[in-house]
């Protein structure tokens, strides 16, 4: 099935506060046209995702490709998953972040505002808001990601970020790796991730070796109210 989202964001605002009155500014808001399809049989299924932004602004028509995997599943043996993807440490704050992909905030968390003036504003382009560090952005190549069947409300996952770069000459690891459960009962679900950054981290965002930890937790109400929290400890060399 083909599916998308267009989407404009519309910005007033007075570049330099000459008296000349208020611009306006239309830009791409994470717009996004993708494909996706899946066989299954018994037990077994497999699904394919292709996704990329859409230009709808000006430019070629195509921004950079956000999803590109093949999963396979088991439903007693959970989903495995390989290609270029969001990892399991960005997951649950995308899913907590009602601002998420809005022009809110831009792809990096920060928002149209620029100084010193003239400048010209951030272009929207969607992700995380304030508060949430960078690995919350971003699809990540060369992922290979394991998520478990749920096991009386509790799934555990793990995955390796492959640096195509690496040789065996090549000193030091330079893969990454990740590493998570979460445990749902009624509308609460609490959870815990983990990125452990190699010498050349393949996880994108990451600006050198090191480590990451995301407590998240979420409440969801049977009227449709939500509350959630995410804290995040981040140990990197810059």
């Amino acid at each position: 099935s083909i599916y998308g989202d267009v989407r404009l964001g519309v910005t007033a605002y007075n570049e330099s506060n000459d008296g000349n009155g208020v611009d306006l500014d239309i830009d791409n808001n994470a717009s996004r046209l993708g494909i996706t399809g899946g066989v299954s049989e018994g037990n077994l299924s497999a699904r394919f995702v292709y996704e990329r932004g859409l230009e709808n602004d000006g430019g070629s028509g195509a921004e950079g490709i956000r999803d590109s995997y093949v999963s396979l599943t088991h439903t007693g043996m959970g989903t495995l998953s390989a290609g270029r993807m969001s990892t399991s440490y960005k997951k649950p704050g995308v899913a907590m972040d009602p601002l998420y992909d809005t022009g809110i905030s831009g792809f990096n968390g920060t928002n149209a505002a620029c100084a010193p003036a003239p400048c010209t504003p951030v272009k929207f382009n969607g992700g995380a808001s304030h508060g949430l560090s960078n690995f919350t952005n971003g699809w990540t190549d060369g992922s290979i990601q394991y998520v478990s069947p749920n096991m009386g409300g509790l799934t555990i996952n793990g995955g390796a970020y492959i640096d195509d770069s690496a040789t065996e000459t090549t000193k030091g690891d330079r893969h990454s790796y990740g590493l998570g459960a979460a445990f749902t009962t009624g509308g609460m679900t609490v959870g815990l991730q983990t990125l452990l950054l190699g010498d050349n981290p393949a996880v994108t965002n990451t600006p050198g070796e090191g480590e990451a930890y995301r407590l998240h937790a979420n409440y969801a109400a049977s009227n449709g109210m939500k509350i959630g929290g995410s804290f995040e400890l981040l140990d990197i060399e810059s």
